[in-house]
């Protein structure tokens, strides 16, 4: 019996003819062509953007990514710190060169050795705060000297504000005052030295100027 009903259903699947085989696969052809049209014409359906609310600035017609008053904010932002750099820069520069050209009425050197800004002279400070910094600093002249404290000094000026060095180590016995090309490098700049010649360059700017040696 049940070899009967096996014969019988290979029969059946055997009896399909060719028009059956050819409707199924032009239902299946025609199913595929109405999936594809459904998604291209979900993609070339376009957005109201007329409902859309940016989160920046709470207009609508825009995603905050595409926001205009976003863009203007970066770039005034951008215009400000460019400007900040700049002063800076202007500042920097402008001490070290009156340092070195002994306009403030002492003669400061840069030093490429030089761990920190240092003098011999405690009366230069505006502002010392002794304190055993462990730090024994040899020169070349085969001196020793040890560091007693650190402080600020300010540089009066005919017209606007003082200029300020910081952390600058009182040495007593040293007998040369010495700006540190290292804490230059610190704080954004690289010194260069060329025929006799020292020049500071701005690593964010790029800005490059003589201040002679």
């Amino acid at each position: 019996m049940q070899e009967e009903i096996r014969r019988n259903t290979r029969d059946e699947s055997s009896s399909k003819g060719p028009d059956e085989e050819n409707c199924a696969l032009a239902a299946k052809e025609k199913k595929g062509k109405n999936k594809k049209a459904s998604q291209s014409g979900a993609k070339g359906k376009k957005q109201d953007m007329s409902k859309v609310k940016c989160f920046h600035c709470h207009q609508h017609g825009h995603y905050a990514t595409n926001c205009p008053q976003k863009k203007k904010n970066k770039q005034a932002a951008r215009s400000v710190a460019g400007e900040a750099l700049d002063l800076q820069f202007e500042l920097d520069f402008s001490l070290i060169a009156c340092l070195v050209s002994s306009v403030m009425g002492l003669v400061w050197f840069l030093d490429s050795g030089a761990s920190f800004h240092m003098t011999g002279d405690q009366d230069l400070f505006s502002d010392l705060e002794d304190k055993d910094l462990g730090v024994h600093i040899e020169m070349g002249d085969d001196g020793r000297y040890s560091t007693t404290g650190i402080g600020t000094i300010s540089f009066e000026r005919e017209s606007g504000k003082p200029f300020v060095l910081k952390e600058v180590m009182h040495v007593p016995g040293l007998k040369k005052n010495l700006i540190s090309v290292a804490m230059l490098e610190d704080k954004g700049y690289d010194v260069v030295f060329s025929e006799e010649k020292a020049f500071l360059c701005s690593k964010t700017t790029g800005e490059t100027r003589k201040i002679g040696v």
